[in-house]
């Protein structure tokens, strides 16, 4: 059977309810021998497999192409184990957590929130370091940007469809060298760093990291060294044609390996070197957005590595 085909077939169980929970294994009949008992699929990473047959693979792919389906189906099933699972997961936001730009701004501070002015001190602190990394207070704000009390980290998080947070990324603003530098949420999927706030089509920028995507152009971060199928998938359900992988030469591996994966995937992609001293976030956003558009302006049809001098921008 196509994957396609399994996944339908799983899906037609669910909403019959002819299925058996246990735990985060769902089990059905297994579409090729019958048995009743033995064909299970695991709502947290999406394998299938029976053990009376050869059937089995990953349903990974299909539930990514048909996500909302499978979140409100899989959001009805009687159990709360898949909640934190890399697909179908939501992230809870502390209580006693601060969203900075609401705070400064909108006055959400009231007199039922403990240590005020603490709080307050801690949301200016991390809104100076986030314009010190150069983003603007409208991405502080778009991107809603919060702080909790005791943490030294500031934290980016992400939300589907939804607007259910999924992924977050904490970066340590102060602290003692004991504290991780950066903190992820843990089991989830890593996203297109961005996405969740402006959808680009047609163009996109990859770069590694939540500070260079804030200061460049059409891009989306992939939070890493590596593109993930499931980024690669939600480029493709946007619709996009080409994607500028870009870095600077000390991140050539990254650079080449993500072009060809994406190429493999059948996405135009284009290896961007940037000579400079450091990522694509000291540059700044003035010369991000020069060397973005210096990208743009030509129609590029070879795949050739690009290089681009700094000190041409």
């Amino acid at each position: 059977m196509l994957l396609s085909e399994i996944y339908q077939y799983i899906i037609a169980h669910i909403q019959d309810g002819a299925y058996t929970l246990s735990g985060k294994e769902l089990f059905v009949p297994c579409p090729e021998c019958g048995n009743e008992s033995h064909f299970s699929i695991n709502l947290t990473n999406g394998k299938y497999n029976c053990f009376k047959c050869p059937v089995g693979g990953k349903l990974a792919p299909e539930i990514v192409k048909h996500r909302l389906e499978w979140q409100r189906l899989v959001r009805n099933l009687p159990t709360g184990d898949f909640l934190n699972s890399k697909l179908t997961g939501k992230i809870i936001l502390p209580e006693n957590s601060f969203i900075i730009y609401n705070v400064l701004y909108l006055n959400s501070l009231t007199s039922k929130k403990k240590h005020i002015q603490n709080s307050l001190s801690l949301c200016e602190k991390a809104f100076k370091y986030c314009i010190k990394r150069k983003l603007t207070k409208e991405q502080i704000r778009d991107y809603r940007v919060y702080v909790c009390p005791m943490d030294p980290r500031v934290y980016f998080p992400y939300w589907d469809d939804h607007g259910e947070i999924v992924y977050y990324m904490g970066r340590k603003m102060m602290g003692d060298q004991d504290t991780l530098k950066t903190k992820d949420a843990e089991n989830a999927e890593k996203p297109l760093f961005g996405r969740h706030v402006k959808v680009h089509r047609d163009t996109v920028v990859l770069v590694e990291g939540a500070f260079d995507h804030f200061v460049t152009p059409i891009s989306y971060a992939i939070m890493g060294s590596s593109i993930s199928v499931y980024q690669m998938l939600l480029l493709k359900e946007d619709g996009v044609k080409r994607v500028f992988v870009l870095g600077d030469p000390d991140a050539s591996a990254t650079i080449v390996n993500t072009t060809k994966k994406l190429r493999d995937f059948r996405i135009t992609a284009f290896p961007v070197f940037i000579h400079m001293d450091g990522d694509p976030s000291d540059l700044g956003r003035k010369r991000m957005e020069m060397i973005t558009k210096e990208l743009l302006s030509k129609d590029r049809t070879v795949y050739q590595p690009i290089h681009i001098s700094t000190v041409c921008v």
